[in-house]
């Protein structure tokens, strides 16, 4: 119960989801359920959750979607780029990594994190470019990442929509 309402809890929302969802809706769903600061679940309750779920439609979907959840993804875009990149056999990125200086002060964080390569990928959704404190706060940021030798990637919901030029520059990037 929430405040006299009776709820399901989010491995059963989840599940609920699965029959709905296309996989990598569910995913971000999943992704949302074990991130951010305070997680509403676990992966391996999920995942429970899944294998339990005998005979149920969606099932099948849950099951797929569970192998790809992770921790750290932040946003519905950031899932997609995650789910992207391994669609193209692209090296596992770290995410939500932080960048410092040699003495060890914080930069930035980025989304997604090539290390050996020092590529960052940052998935920039309407508010980067819209919001002028935000569009500002990025102009900075991406300067500050760069003057300790990274190259960083912008990478928009266009990019995720016809992804072939960004694969190529990603591919050449980390070569």
């Amino acid at each position: 119960m929430v405040a006299d309402l009776p709820v399901t809890t989010p491995e059963q929302t989840w599940l609920d989801l699965a029959q709905l969802l296309h996989r990598d809706a569910l995913v971000a769903a999943g992704d949302y359920l074990v991130g951010g600061s305070e997680p509403l679940t676990d992966r391996l309750a999920l995942a429970h959750a899944a294998a339990a779920a005998t005979g149920r439609r969606g099932v099948a979907r849950a099951r797929e979607a569970i192998e790809l959840v992770r921790v750290g993804a932040e946003s519905p875009g950031e899932t997609r780029l995650r789910l992207l990149l391994a669609e193209a056999a692209l090296p596992s990125p770290l995410l939500n990594h932080e960048l410092r200086t040699a003495e060890g002060a914080f930069v930035a964080r980025v989304d997604f994190a090539f290390a050996a390569k020092r590529v960052a990928l940052e998935y920039e959704g309407d508010i980067h470019r819209v919001d002028q404190v935000t569009w500002r706060k990025d102009l900075r940021r991406r300067e500050r990442v760069e003057d300790l030798g990274w190259r960083m990637v912008r990478v928009t919901a266009d990019d995720i929509a016809a992804p072939a030029e960004l694969i190529r520059r990603l591919r050449r990037l980390l070569a």
